[in-house]
């Protein structure tokens, strides 16, 4: 990383995956909160926000990470839960209204990078990406990822405009 240091790690959240024998988070979603973790360890950060609304069989993509935060012994008072947020761009406007304009580390799996960092930016901060490597995949999913991060980018940049 380079700059300023992070005020805050910001982890994004996704789909709540969970190991069949052991409870615990599994996928990107535990890659995600495997890195912002190291990431607060190694930087002697104290600021964790966990951002996502979404329930996955009924639980919130924040409570599941805070959980896993503390499971692997992250202190309680140190992770903040952002609940609200459906998209990446809403959880930069909630993550904005917790933590108003700071540096931040941002956590996302390393093909959906780019665009959270454009978004998070246009929200008033100094955002440090990091990449959290995805497993290999079928050139399917590749192109799946690929087109659906260029149509959001695109829906993305219309809406910026649009707002007055």
């Amino acid at each position: 990383m380079t700059g300023a240091p992070p005020h805050a790690v910001v982890v994004l959240g996704c789909r709540v995956v969970r190991d069949a024998r052991s409870g615990a988070l599994a996928g990107a979603l535990s890659r995600r909160v495997e890195a912002g973790a190291s990431l607060a360890r190694s930087q002697g950060l104290s600021r964790i926000v966990v951002t996502g609304g979404r329930a996955w069989r009924g639980v919130v993509e924040a409570d599941a990470m805070a959980e896993a935060l503390r499971r692997q012994g992250t202190p309680v008072e140190s992770v903040e839960r952002e609940r609200r947020s459906r998209s990446t761009r809403q959880n930069a406007r909630y993550v904005a209204d917790m933590l108003g304009p700071s540096t931040i580390a941002l956590v996302t799996c390393d093909w959906h990078l780019p665009r959270a960092v454009e978004i998070f930016r246009r929200h008033g901060f100094e955002v440090q990406g990091v990449p959290v490597r995805s497993p290999p995949c079928t050139l399917t999913a590749r192109a799946w990822r690929w087109g659906r991060e260029r149509v959001a980018t695109i829906l993305d940049r219309l809406w910026a405009r649009a707002r007055p």
